[in-house]
Formats: C-alpha cells, structure tokens, sequence
C-alpha cells in the first residue's frame, strides 16, 4: 500500500531511512493550516509507524503539495466521532429563539397582546409588586 503520491514517484523523502512492512504501519489523519487564524482542515491520511514519522512525511508531503503554516496529525483510531444513526446533536433543549423564521410575525404578535385583557391585567399585577 503506497503512504503517499509524493512517495509513489519517489525521491521526495529526504533521508535514506527505509519504513517498517505495512502490518507494523498506523494510519494518520493530516490536517492543515493555511494560514493563522484560520481553522485547520483536514487534507487526508498518511500510513507511518509512529508519531514522528507521521509528522515529518506529512510536512513533507502536504508542505510541497499547499502552502501551509501549521500541520497537525493524529492517529485514526484516537479520533472519536458520533453515529449518523444517533439522532440529532444538541437537540435536547429547544433554541427556536434563534432562528429568524420565529420573529417573522412579532408586530402583529405585540400588537395581539397590547390589545388583549392580559396586559391590563399584567400591569395590574405589575404594579402590586412594584409598589
């Protein structure tokens, strides 16, 4: 299984050193930076045996394929991720209140409750506590 594009033409790889068979290697996300402040993106995956490794082939790979500022790798099986059969995420209390389409009628909302008995009686109440 080829680690990389750069690494199938060969010659991209600075040192003579020669990696381990492929059951000994891990799979790496890569992920880069293009630019501080921006987030990092994930640019693909790479097989190393270990950490370093990893590190060095994907700046050696994703540094001469984009411009980029910042690498980060991790390993595959350290990443954890929810199931798309698992539901919705954050579903548990209701934020209608930011979504514009609940506002869409507030005037005539408003003007339903100045009108309404309810707001005689509210200031009524209101008033009691204030004073």
């Amino acid at each position: 299984m080829p680690l990389s594009r750069i690494r199938q033409i060969g010659g991209a790889s600075t040192t003579d050193e020669t990696l381990p068979q492929e059951e000994d290697l891990q799979t790496f996300e890569v992920f880069t930076q293009k630019r501080r402040g921006l987030p990092h993106v994930h640019a693909g995956a790479l097989h190393a045996p270990d950490m370093a490794t990893a590190l060095r082939l994907a700046r050696e790979h994703y540094g001469q394929d984009e411009d980029c500022v910042h690498i980060w790798v991790a390993r595959r099986d350290g990443l954890g991720g929810t199931g798309y059969d698992d539901g919705p995420i954050n579903k548990a209390i209701e934020h209608n209140y930011r979504y514009v389409r609940d506002y869409q009628n507030i005037r005539q909302m408003w003007q339903k409750f100045r009108d309404d008995e309810g707001l005689k009686e509210y200031e009524r109440e209101d008033l009691k506590e204030a004073f």
